[in-house]
Protein backbone atom coordinates (compact mmCIF):
# COMPACT_ATOMS: atom_id res chain seq x y z
CA UNK A 1 0.00 0.00 0.00
CA UNK A 2 1.37 3.63 -0.87
CA UNK A 3 2.30 5.96 1.45
CA UNK A 4 -0.45 8.76 0.23
CA UNK A 5 -3.38 5.96 0.61
CA UNK A 6 -1.80 4.75 3.89
CA UNK A 7 -1.94 8.68 5.34
CA UNK A 8 -5.34 8.59 3.85
CA UNK A 9 -6.78 5.51 5.37
CA UNK A 10 -5.05 7.11 9.01
CA UNK A 11 -7.02 10.50 8.54
CA UNK A 12 -10.07 8.83 7.96
CA UNK A 13 -9.67 6.51 11.16
CA UNK A 14 -8.58 9.91 13.13
CA UNK A 15 -11.69 11.25 11.96
CA UNK A 16 -14.29 8.82 12.93
CA UNK A 17 -12.19 8.09 16.63
CA UNK A 18 -12.42 11.79 17.09
CA UNK A 19 -15.89 11.91 16.04
CA UNK A 20 -16.46 8.59 18.42
CA UNK A 21 -15.01 10.34 21.02
CA UNK A 22 -16.91 13.70 20.95
CA UNK A 23 -19.95 12.07 21.65
CA UNK A 24 -19.73 11.15 25.07
CA UNK A 25 -18.44 14.20 26.00
CA UNK A 26 -22.10 15.18 25.79
CA UNK A 27 -20.98 19.15 25.17
CA UNK A 28 -18.83 19.18 28.29
CA UNK A 29 -20.65 17.36 30.77
CA UNK A 30 -19.62 13.65 30.15
CA UNK A 31 -16.30 12.37 29.68
CA UNK A 32 -13.29 12.84 27.97
CA UNK A 33 -11.20 9.44 28.19
CA UNK A 34 -12.19 8.13 24.85
CA UNK A 35 -10.61 11.56 23.78
CA UNK A 36 -8.06 11.26 26.02
CA UNK A 37 -7.19 7.99 24.32
CA UNK A 38 -7.95 8.86 20.50
CA UNK A 39 -5.40 12.22 20.85
CA UNK A 40 -3.41 10.32 23.77
CA UNK A 41 -1.19 13.54 24.46
CA UNK A 42 -2.76 16.35 22.26
CA UNK A 43 -6.07 16.34 24.35
CA UNK A 44 -4.07 18.19 27.25
CA UNK A 45 -4.82 20.96 24.91
CA UNK A 46 -8.70 20.27 23.80
CA UNK A 47 -8.79 22.08 20.39
CA UNK A 48 -5.84 20.69 19.22
CA UNK A 49 -6.69 16.76 20.94
CA UNK A 50 -9.99 17.38 18.39
CA UNK A 51 -8.65 18.95 15.02
CA UNK A 52 -4.92 17.36 15.55
CA UNK A 53 -5.91 13.32 16.15
CA UNK A 54 -7.10 13.08 12.36
CA UNK A 55 -3.42 14.24 11.09
CA UNK A 56 -1.79 12.12 14.27
CA UNK A 57 -3.38 8.59 12.69
CA UNK A 58 -2.06 9.59 9.45
CA UNK A 59 1.30 10.14 10.92
CA UNK A 60 1.47 6.53 12.71
CA UNK A 61 -0.39 5.05 9.49
CA UNK A 62 2.09 6.71 6.79
CA UNK A 63 5.52 6.24 9.52
CA UNK A 64 5.25 3.42 11.12
CA UNK A 65 4.79 0.78 8.26
CA UNK A 66 7.89 2.48 6.65
CA UNK A 67 10.10 1.63 9.32
CA UNK A 68 13.61 -0.63 8.31
CA UNK A 69 13.57 -2.57 11.30
CA UNK A 70 10.55 -5.19 12.01
CA UNK A 71 11.97 -5.29 15.70
CA UNK A 72 11.73 -1.35 15.61
CA UNK A 73 8.20 -1.26 13.95
CA UNK A 74 6.98 -3.40 16.38
CA UNK A 75 8.75 -1.68 19.42
CA UNK A 76 7.09 1.63 18.01
CA UNK A 77 3.41 0.26 17.74
CA UNK A 78 3.25 -1.18 21.14
CA UNK A 79 4.89 2.61 22.20
CA UNK A 80 1.96 4.07 20.64
CA UNK A 81 -0.24 1.63 22.09
CA UNK A 82 0.51 2.75 25.55
CA UNK A 83 0.90 6.58 24.94
CA UNK A 84 -2.87 6.15 23.96
CA UNK A 85 -3.91 3.37 26.29
CA UNK A 86 -2.36 4.27 29.60
CA UNK A 87 -3.97 8.12 29.69
CA UNK A 88 -7.00 6.88 28.81
CA UNK A 89 -7.44 4.86 30.99
CA UNK A 90 -6.02 6.51 33.82
CA UNK A 91 -8.77 9.03 33.11
CA UNK A 92 -11.62 6.97 32.78
CA UNK A 93 -10.46 5.55 36.34
CA UNK A 94 -10.45 8.97 37.76
CA UNK A 95 -13.32 10.60 35.81
CA UNK A 96 -16.71 10.05 37.66
CA UNK A 97 -18.16 11.32 34.21
CA UNK A 98 -17.01 8.20 32.82
CA UNK A 99 -18.84 6.15 36.06
CA UNK A 100 -22.01 7.97 34.71
CA UNK A 101 -22.06 7.52 31.03
CA UNK A 102 -20.99 3.92 31.34
CA UNK A 103 -24.20 3.25 33.88
CA UNK A 104 -26.27 5.62 31.68
CA UNK A 105 -25.11 4.23 27.77
CA UNK A 106 -22.41 1.85 27.76
CA UNK A 107 -22.86 1.36 23.96
CA UNK A 108 -21.43 4.51 23.55
CA UNK A 109 -18.06 3.55 25.13
CA UNK A 110 -18.24 -0.30 24.13
CA UNK A 111 -18.56 1.29 20.20
CA UNK A 112 -15.59 3.62 21.17
CA UNK A 113 -13.33 0.49 22.34
CA UNK A 114 -14.31 -1.47 19.90
CA UNK A 115 -13.01 1.84 16.83
CA UNK A 116 -10.12 2.14 18.76
CA UNK A 117 -9.30 -1.56 18.77
CA UNK A 118 -9.44 -1.84 15.06
CA UNK A 119 -7.91 1.35 14.42
CA UNK A 120 -4.44 -0.27 16.54
CA UNK A 121 -5.05 -3.91 14.57
CA UNK A 122 -4.98 -2.44 11.29
CA UNK A 123 -1.83 -0.15 12.30
CA UNK A 124 -0.18 -3.34 13.46
CA UNK A 125 -1.14 -5.55 10.29
CA UNK A 126 -0.30 -2.46 8.21
CA UNK A 127 3.17 -2.49 10.24
CA UNK A 128 3.92 -6.66 10.06
CA UNK A 129 3.17 -6.64 6.18
CA UNK A 130 5.29 -3.59 5.28
CA UNK A 131 8.17 -4.44 2.96
CA UNK A 132 10.71 -0.95 3.73
CA UNK A 133 12.30 -0.33 0.87
CA UNK A 134 10.03 -0.89 -2.09
CA UNK A 135 9.05 2.49 -3.95
CA UNK A 136 5.43 2.34 -3.14
CA UNK A 137 6.27 2.34 0.42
Amino acid sequence: MSAKLRFALGFVVGLILTACALVPTAAGHGTYAPLVAAASFLALVPVLGILGTPFLWAIYYTVIPAIDSRIMRGFVVVSVLLLHLLPGLWLAFEDPAFTRQLAQNPSLLVIFCLLWSAAFIVLTVLSAGAKPGRPDQ
